[in-house]
């Protein structure tokens, strides 16, 4: 089965609600074997169709995660990968996308003693105006290169872009506290509050108040 079969068996659905359609050849299924299927068995592979394209979609998730830790993870205690944040800026109150959430945001302030969940992969490279030398900094952008091909996912698993997220929770952040996506080393994307020194807004776990799991690939 095809995309063709599905806009197929679509049509055939909205013709058994009176519409007629013109029959679009290519396919893999004969217009028989969708004609001759019940209701019920068309909306069933109209369902696995696109829970198919679902799954290949974690699947190359997954595999991004895995090489993003494999090439940039240098620190045993790297357990994640930001993906964006966002927060006010100008006495907004609107949300807006932050350029490089490494640099204005401390991951490793106070020791860790306000922040024990996240650990960011390339949080010791800081960010380009930082003085990285010309290696820090190639590697700090290649590594948001990679983590921008996860972004590029989510609306294949029906996550909404991390900028609409935040500005429908915006209650959370202002100039100081960012809203954060990140994907963990176990593939779960999570929302987490974050103040620029390392404080956390919930220090528990990521199913707090205003920390969620977004999603989880098993």
């Amino acid at each position: 089965m095809n995309k063709i079969d599905l806009e197929n068996i679509k049509k055939e659905l909205a013709k058994r609600e009176a519409a007629n359609y013109k029959w679009e050849d290519g396919g893999e299924l004969t217009k028989d074997d969708i004609m001759l299927r019940t209701t019920k068995e068309l909306n069933k592979l109209v369902k696995d169709f696109n829970n198919s394209g679902k799954t290949n979609a974690e699947q190359e998730i997954k595999k991004l995660v895995d090489d993003i830790f494999e090439k940039f993870s240098d620190d045993p205690e790297d357990n994640i990968i930001i993906l964006g944040a966002c927060n006010y800026y100008d006495d907004s109150r609107c949300a807006s996308e932050c350029d490089h959430p490494l640099s204005h945001i401390d991951f490793d302030g106070f020791d860790h003693e306000y922040n024990k969940l996240a650990y960011p992969i390339g949080r010791k490279l800081q960010a380009p105006c930082y003085d990285n030398g010309y290696k820090g900094e190639k590697k700090y952008y290649q590594l948001m290169d990679e983590a921008s091909k996860i972004v590029d996912k989510f609306s294949d698993i029906g996550l909404q872009p991390i900028f609409k997220y935040w500005d429908k929770e915006n209650e959370a952040i202002n100039e100081c506290w960012f809203g954060v996506h990140g994907i963990t080393k176990d593939y779960r994307i999570v929302a987490f509050v974050i103040r620029d020194d390392g404080m956390l807004c919930d220090e528990e776990s990521f199913d707090t108040f205003y920390n969620s799991t977004l999603y989880t690939i098993k």
